[in-house]
């Protein structure tokens, strides 16, 4: 009985957060979807909760929400971690009450519910009430160009500080071997918290047998890898941008 008692005590609005997707926005969705496809990333079914363009992409382990800019800037300037939960406005009490930084909320019932809010170091976090996008069978998934997905990086210059606020959403929160980084998990999230005073916004980490062979891959695609050793994280070899500014790391699978 004691048991039961301390686990109903232990939830809160904000508990069962479930990972949507990396929110970022773009110029163009179309020609975004297009570059991430020929990267090898599958295209996902969206519904229409959205008033403006939308797609999402993914290799099964890394999801990607592509938003029109001009529409998504609206709410917020930054990229965001989507969440969804059923119960939106106990959340946005809960976070007034707990002082975190509201950016934006939506509790109309003749409206998409959501709310918006500032993590540390730029982090951005978005719950939404539902899906936007139907899940892929495991079978149409695989692996893009990039190799293995291994996290979405956010990079902090305070990590313990950092590692409170996600604890804080009740996400699991478990050490790496790297002294540096630690590991953000929840369901469908692989996020590397990383000690870094170089990058500012998140990233994407993928691990590849023989990145080397990606080089001639890249030029195809008007892409330059890049290898300086001030750009690197978490033991990668090399770093590119996609066409919207996002940072991608690849590092060798060993």
């Amino acid at each position: 009985m004691q048991l039961a008692e301390n686990l109903t005590s232990a939830i809160t609005p904000i508990s069962n957060l479930r990972f949507l997707e990396y929110s970022v926005p773009v110029d163009n969705v179309l020609h975004s979807l297009e570059f991430f496809q020929q990267l090898g990333f599958t295209s996902l079914i969206t519904n229409d909760i959205r008033s403006y363009p939308y797609a999402v992409v993914t290799d099964g382990r890394c999801f990607l929400g592509l938003h029109q800019r001009d529409e998504f800037t609206q709410l917020a300037q930054q990229p965001r971690f989507s969440f969804v939960h059923d119960e939106i406005a106990p959340i946005v009490r809960y976070l007034n009450d707990h002082k975190y930084q509201l950016i934006n909320s939506q509790l109309d019932e003749d409206a998409f519910q959501q709310t918006i809010f500032h993590g540390p170091n730029d982090a951005v976090i978005n719950i939404l009430a539902a899906r936007s996008f139907s899940l892929p069978s495991k079978d149409n998934c695989k692996d893009s160009l990039l190799g293995h997905f291994s996290g979405f990086v956010l990079p902090t210059t305070a990590l313990d500080f950092s590692v409170k606020f996600w604890e804080s959403l009740e996400l699991l929160v478990m050490p790496t071997l790297d002294e540096l980084a630690v590991s953000i998990s929840a369901n469908r999230l692989n996020m590397l918290l990383v000690e870094n005073s170089v990058h500012r916004l998140p990233g994407l980490l993928f691990e590849h047998t023989s990145p080397e062979t990606l080089f001639p891959k890249f030029a195809r695609l008007g892409l330059t890898l890049e290898v300086s050793e001030e750009d690197m994280i978490l033991g990668s070899e090399y770093r590119f941008k996609t066409p919207n500014d996002l940072h991608v790391w690849i590092k060798r699978l060993e």
